[in-house]
């Protein structure tokens, strides 16, 4: 599972993307997993994130934002793809 973060500027708010790795046919496929919108009231709070700012792949008919809302920055699409490259090995045993 790889993850990204982004802090809002005045650190109330994060949003958090989980993706998912797989080998499919000759492809390595990213896909989105989880979503969360967290919001906290105060730096000394902690991030909570409700029902409605929330997305999962496997639990997406239980209510929660739909997939097409779900905003992906290009800067997310290419640090995913950069750790995807930084975890490549090529090796002969494990």
């Amino acid at each position: 599972m790889l993850t990204v973060e982004r802090l809002s500027d005045n650190e109330l708010e994060k949003q958090v993307w989980k993706f998912y790795v797989l080998l499919k046919n000759d492809d390595v496929v990213v896909i989105l997993d989880q979503y969360e919108l967290q919001k906290r009231e105060s730096k000394r709070h902690k991030f909570k994130a409700n029902i409605w700012d929330r997305y999962e792949r496997l639990k997406s008919s239980r209510g929660g934002m739909k997939v097409d809302v779900v905003p992906l920055p290009i800067s997310i699409e290419r640090e995913v793809r950069d750790q995807v490259l930084d975890g490549l090995r090529v090796t002969k045993e494990l």
